[in-house]
């Protein structure tokens, strides 16, 4: 390997280059097709699964609950403050 690399070296500045845009092009086209291969892998993966992710709470419908939950609270808070509600009154503070 280190022989290769000496030669290399030798080589024209252009040589180099071209040898340095093709070695990289074959790496990233072998990376590229490896990730490509695990879309098809988790693919098949969600397929058996997808009954049960269905019967899962899907994250739009836990997020609306939460802003439901949120606005019930408020508007508790609210009625209670505003509504004359409160537990305390002007009369019973020090």
């Amino acid at each position: 390997m280190l022989d290769f690399i000496e030669r290399l070296r030798k080589k024209p500045v252009a040589y180099r280059k071209r040898f340095l845009f093709l070695s990289t092009s074959i790496i990233t086209g072998i990376i590229f097709i490896f990730w490509l291969l695990s879309f098809n892998a988790n693919m098949d993966i969600d397929e058996v699964d997808s009954l049960a992710l269905e019967k899962q709470l899907r994250p739009i419908d836990e997020i609306q609950a939460n802003i439901a939950d949120f606005y019930s609270l408020v508007k508790k808070i609210g009625n209670d403050i505003f509504g004359g509600n409160a537990t305390t009154s002007p009369e019973q503070l020090p």
